[in-house]
């Protein structure tokens, strides 16, 4: 898989968190495979966490 310029994720990082279960992914015959979608909808809860954990700190 390539990371999307647009993630500027290298692709050791995302293959070693798809193997540690931090990203959404999953095997076919041995090759990791990645659905746009779930990633997308993966950053998005990182960033609703994030913000969450930006805004108690803001209290």
């Amino acid at each position: 898989m390539r990371s999307p310029p647009s993630y500027k994720v290298g692709e050791k990082t995302v293959y070693s968190m798809a193997q540690a279960g931090e990203l959404p992914a999953f095997k076919v015959r041995g090759q990791w495979r990645f659905s746009r979608a779930d990633i997308d909808a993966w950053i998005g809860q990182q960033k609703r966490t994030t913000q969450d954990h930006l805004d108690e700190d803001q209290q």
